[in-house]
This record gives C-alpha cells, structure tokens and sequence, in this order.
C-alpha cells in the first residue's frame, strides 16, 4: 500500500511539474491566462504523457493564478539570494509611462556573481511624479524592502536626464549622499543615438529626406487600395514579400534605419505606383515621385541604409 501512494504521489507531482510548465511558458511569451484551458487541451489531444488523463490536470483560472505565484515566488527568492551574495550592486533606472499615462519607473541591478557581472530585472514600479526625490525615495524603498544597504550601491546607468544626472539635485547626486563611493554613467546607446541626432540635424539633406519618407508613409497609410498595388508589384518586380514601410521617429535612430530599410527595398515599385497615381492626376503622388527619383535621393538612401546598419 505504502508503494501505491508512493507511486501516486510521484505521478501527481510530475503532472504538477509539467502543469507549471505550461504556465511558465505562457508567461514568457505573453500568453493570457485564459488560453490556459485550451492548451492542456491540444497538449491532451496530441496525447502528452502527462495530459493523456484529466485526472490531476487543473482547469480552473484561480489555479493558473496560484502556479503563477509559485512560479514568482521562485524567481523572487533566486533573485533575492543574488542580491545577498553580491558585495556591489549597481543600478539601471528609467522612468516613463504606460498606456493609461500613468508615471513607472523600470529598475535593473547589476551584479557581481561568482567574478561574472549579471543584470537582473528588479521590477516596474508606480510613482506619483518625475521629481528626482520621489524617484530617489521610490528606489530607496524598493532597495530596503530588498534588505539591500544603499552603502552597497556603487553605480547608477540612466538616459542622462537632468533628473537623474543633475550635479546639485538629481537621483545620482542624491544617491551620492548616501554612497559616497557611487558614480553616475550615461547609457552608451542613448549619448550615441542623442550624437547621432545632432550631427543630423547640421546636414539639410538628411532633415529634407526624413521629411519625404515620411510623406511617403503617410500616403500609404491612409489608404489600403495603395497599399495593395505596392504589394502586388513588389510580388512582381522580385517574387519577395514587400517590406512594410516605417515612419521615421524624431529621437530613435533604429526606426529610422527601418524606414529606410522599406525605402531602399520597395523603391522600384513605389516609383511604378506613384507614377501611375499621378498619371491619374493626384498631385500629391506627383510631388513625392518628384523627390524620390532623383540620384542624391537614392544614393543617401543607400548610404543611410549602411550607415545606421
């Protein structure tokens, strides 16, 4: 008897296991908790060992709930222990909002585990204003909750923002007060992208191409009859799927580099569609087919497209 139940439980225990993974892989990949259900059914369908039999298969939403907090509560101990075993730690802080405008602060550590430096996610965080105190005494919270000493606290990586970098009252400066031994860095990507910005705006022609692709995405956009015709003659001209077109943002280069990206590839078909827009006698496919044929229109096209590779 004491075999049976033995056996009983192992089975029962790896059916839970194999449950959990089912829910640790939803939330890695974004999977809401209501499509829980219908996954343990196809894993059943397919006859997975351990979903062969409903028996010991959980169904309902407050047991996703409760694997999900198991789940957390792992990853927060693992975390915990890290933060415990590391001498040093230092920090990665942005602040920004989400889609109901409400002000987060997203916190990263870095660590020193085993003579290796290991960046973990701390967590997303809710803050009632942008001032440098309320971030500082927010990090100063989640910090102690951790039962990490801001004495441990030796570095700080931010966007560079006033707020954060201000000699006299920024998050860096108020940090330093209480880690004497802390330094304040300004994220390498962010210094180059903000580079970047500025040595384009000292070159007219880069300001006057971003303007004319984004015309060009504006035109498409609008319309899904367009859009249709740049598809069928992208098919056409090189049997390939046509390349979406981005628009260009004011402040990040990587989407800039992605609208070129759709310009460069789809440009032998935009110059048929556009000029058959403006036979027809649309006077905008007109303009933008004017400012997209020229040699210097190609040729920076080209050289963007190698440049913000």
């Amino acid at each position: 008897m004491k075999g049976h139940c033995e056996k009983a439980n192992e089975t029962s225990d790896k059916k839970l296991c194999s449950q959990l993974q089912v829910v640790f892989h939803m939330a890695k990949n974004d999977i809401a908790c209501h499509q829980y259900v219908g996954l343990t059914d196809l894993l059943r369908a397919v006859k997975a060992p351990d979903f062969v039999s409903c028996e010991g298969i959980y169904r309902h939403s407050d047991s996703v709930d409760d694997m999900e907090k198991a789940l957390e509560d792992v990853v927060v101990k693992q975390l915990d222990d890290k933060l415990k075993g590391s001498d040093f730690i230092g920090l990665i802080i942005d602040e920004t909002v989400n889609i109901t405008v409400d002000k987060k602060l997203i916190i990263y550590v870095k660590l020193e585990i085993k003579g290796r430096v290991e960046t973990c996610f701390l967590g997303n965080y809710d803050v009632h204003s942008g001032t440098a105190w309320c971030i500082f005494d927010k990090v100063v919270e989640v910090l102690r909750e951790r039962n990490v000493e801001l004495s441990r606290v030796i570095g700080l990586g931010s966007d560079g923002a006033s707020v954060m970098m201000g000699k006299r009252a920024g998050v860096g400066a108020l940090l330093k007060k209480e880690s004497a031994f802390s330094i304040q860095v300004h994220c390498g990507a962010h210094r180059a992208a903000l580079a970047a910005l500025d040595a384009a705006k000292a070159v007219d022609q880069v300001g006057a191409y971003k303007r004319t692709i984004a015309s060009v995405y504006s035109f498409y956009k609008h319309s899904a009859s367009r859009t249709n015709r740049l598809h069928q003659l992208t098919a056409a001209l090189s049997n390939e799927d046509m390349t979406s077109l981005k628009q260009p943002c004011a402040v990040r280069w990587l989407s800039l580099h992605r609208a070129v990206e759709g310009i460069k590839r789809n440009w032998p078909a935009l110059v048929i569609e556009l000029n058959e827009e403006a036979v027809g006698g649309n006077a905008q496919a007109q303009g933008i087919l004017g400012q997209i044929q020229p040699y210097c229109f190609i040729a920076l096209t080209h050289a963007l497209a190698d440049v913000l590779r």
